[in-house]
């Protein structure tokens, strides 16, 4: 297998004018320091994001989560009757002209 080294192209013609030392598919400390950078800067532009739209936040999850907790709240604290007599269903209360016989 051939390793092709990374050039700079000064021209459209396709001219090579320097190596710049490393080989593709090799990693050394200068492209680990570069990656380093990259993430740092993507991370820290992800927090000045964050802080800017602080109030999208607080209308995304917190005003929906309050909505969930007082709702919760409510069915917690008023009484349910549980203890009521079970209820009958039958078909002769909504549809008098059926009769039991028809399968």
């Amino acid at each position: 297998a051939e390793v092709i080294p990374i050039t700079d192209v000064d021209d459209l013609e396709g001219k090579e004018s320097k190596t710049l030392g490393r080989e593709v598919g090799k990693i050394d400390e200068s492209s680990l320091q570069y990656y380093g950078k990259h993430f740092l800067a993507l991370f820290l532009k992800r927090m000045l994001y964050f802080c800017r739209d602080l109030k999208s936040w607080v209308f995304l999850y917190g005003i929906p989560f309050l909505f969930l907790l007082c709702g919760m709240l409510v069915m917690y604290l008023t009484k349910s009757d549980t203890n009521k007599p079970l209820k009958s269903l039958n078909i002769r209360m909504y549809n008098p002209d059926i009769s039991n016989n028809y399968m």
